[in-house]
């Protein structure tokens, strides 16, 4: 990267920006920052609707603030972003991404996976004990190609060099890593519309999960029950102690249950396969660390000890630049872009660039034959020239050939060794053993007016994010899950509703579901 870069991290509410330098393994040094409210009604879901408003004001603070970086990595926000832990082969990095996008539709059961941009990152490398063979676990992320696509035009429309298209859970996991020891830990960043949840052990994350559900829904509890606007409501948030020690039916404290709720999932799926090292550290991060008394909750519900990370280990701040150590917290994801970001490319930018690749590549060409022929002043020169072309692009297609074989060959085994663990599962019962068959009942359900944009399972517990038109089918469509006998606890969360260019309701929705084994099937198994 450059000696300077610029990182930027855009939600509905707020634009966050640092300019740093000096990225290495050991951190990062923080010259200048700045956050400024982002331009009402321009983003949806980590989707920037208008790109022109929020250029505009990124325009405006990075002159008013004398941020002269030209480089910039980009951390998208969104609910609509999936993601999977998985193992692969023990390859180079260049063909880990190849079999990532060769198995996306595995990763990520969506009709569409065309219209997603899917990328990953390295979390660690694993060896079998018996057979010594090794392999690496992956975490592979979807987004969708239009948001990611977005970030690239208002790139544009600054006059940066876009770096790479950063994720929220990458890059807080990157400067994560500076914070905890090698405890067994989990960090819970609660933004204002969802929660990432890091479980770390040795400062390598066990497992990632983003819960559709965020601050701005204990600010709603407060709005509804005291009868005050969002800005007072979040004051009170912030410095009253409006949350209590423990769920006691009080209604604004009652609103983090479901959140409360979602972490004790995830700690109980972890220990159940970590028994001999269990949670040690827990920490409070995020949007939704502000809220006074947040920990003490998590505390007495979970029966672990949670504090709050109040400042940043591994990053040096510039000594003009006038910010305290604590104010640094509130800048921990734009700061971790710049460490190790993962890079979401849509197709469109792939072909461009490739294509002007080739252009360059024609020039330079061109211009050689050009001097040569000039040179020379002979045919045979020419003929020489073109002769030895075609020879190195056959030599090329030799190479491309040998390496798909290669990566074919890997990838059959891979799917051998899935075809064996399958087989293992029929021994087996648990809460994802009927997620087969929820999948064949879900496309008997879904509408053909109803997109689903992502999904997920961990245990038993369903979550999945997507679109359709018109109230009547959202509600006919959620009647005929709970209709479902081994589906309980169906939650709607938060939604949203704009208009197509017809003028017909599009509802945005996230969906939460709990699915189990049926007590017959499992006595029989």
């Amino acid at each position: 990267m450059a000696s300077k870069i610029l990182t930027i991290e855009i939600s509905n509410e707020l634009i966050k920006m640092c300019e740093v330098s000096n990225v290495s393994a050991k951190g990062v040094t923080m010259n200048k920052a700045v956050t400024i409210p982002t331009p009402e009604g321009s983003m949806d879901d980590g989707a920037i609707r208008n790109i022109g408003s929020v250029s505009a004001a990124i325009k405006m603070a990075l002159k008013d603030n004398i941020m002269n970086a030209k480089d910039v990595v980009m951390t998208v926000l969104s609910t609509r972003i999936a993601s999977k832990e998985a193992v692969v082969p023990n390859v180079k990095k260049d063909k880990i991404a190849e079999l990532v996008k060769a198995n996306a539709t595995e990763y990520f059961p969506v009709n569409n996976i065309d219209e997603y941009v899917v990328t990953h990152t390295v979390l660690e490398t694993i060896e079998d004990a018996e057979t010594k063979s090794k392999s690496v676990r992956i975490l592979a992320m979807a987004a969708p190609s239009l948001m990611i696509e977005s970030y690239y035009e208002l790139a544009k429309q600054l006059g940066l060099n876009l770096v790479a298209v950063d994720y929220l859970g990458n890059s807080t996991l990157q400067i994560l890593k500076h914070q905890i020891d090698e405890a067994p830990s989990i960090v819970i960043q609660i933004g204002n519309e969802s929660t990432i949840i890091n479980v770390m052990r040795n400062k390598v994350l066990q497992f990632q999960r983003t819960v559709p559900y965020g601050r701005s829904a204990v600010i709603n509890a407060v709005m509804e029950n005291k009868k005050l606007s969002y800005a007072v409501a979040l004051e009170i948030l912030a410095t009253g102690r409006v949350i209590h020690d423990t769920f006691d039916g009080d209604e604004i404290t009652e609103s983090l249950r479901y959140l409360v709720n979602s972490v004790s999932r995830i700690v109980d799926y972890y220990i159940a396969r970590n028994q001999d090292k269990p949670i040690e550290k827990a920490y409070i991060m995020g949007d939704g660390a502000s809220m006074q008394g947040i920990e003490n909750l998590f505390t007495n519900e979970l029966n672990i000890e949670f504090s709050k990370m109040d400042s940043l280990k591994g990053v040096e701040i510039d000594k003009l630049f006038r910010i305290t150590r604590n104010e640094t917290i509130q800048y921990m994801s734009t700061l971790g872009a710049a460490l190790a970001p993962v890079n979401f490319v849509p197709l469109t930018i792939e072909k461009a660039t490739a294509k002007q690749g080739n252009m360059k590549l024609f020039v330079g060409v061109f211009a050689l034959s050009l001097v040569a022929s000039i040179a020379l002043i002979a045919i045979p020169a020419i003929s020489y020239i073109t002769a030895k072309n075609d020879k190195k692009a056959l030599e090329d297609k030799v190479k491309i050939v040998e390496r798909s074989e290669t990566i074919l060959n890997e990838y059959n085994a891979s799917k051998n060794v899935l075809a064996d663990v399958q087989k293992f599962q029929n021994y087996t019962v648990g809460p994802n053993d009927q997620l087969y068959n929820f999948i064949v009942d879900l496309e008997k359900i879904l509408p053909k007016e109803m997109i689903v944009t992502s999904f997920s399972s961990t245990n038993g517990s369903v979550t999945m994010s997507g679109q359709c038109k018109g109230k009547e089918v959202f509600a006919k469509t959620l009647m005929q899950l709970k209709e479902l006998d081994y589906v309980t606890a169906v939650y709607t969360g938060s939604g949203s509703e704009t208009h197509n260019a017809d003028e017909d309701v599009i509802v945005s929705f996230t969906i939460t579901l709990n699915i189990s084994v049926p007590k017959a099937e499992a006595e029989n198994k």
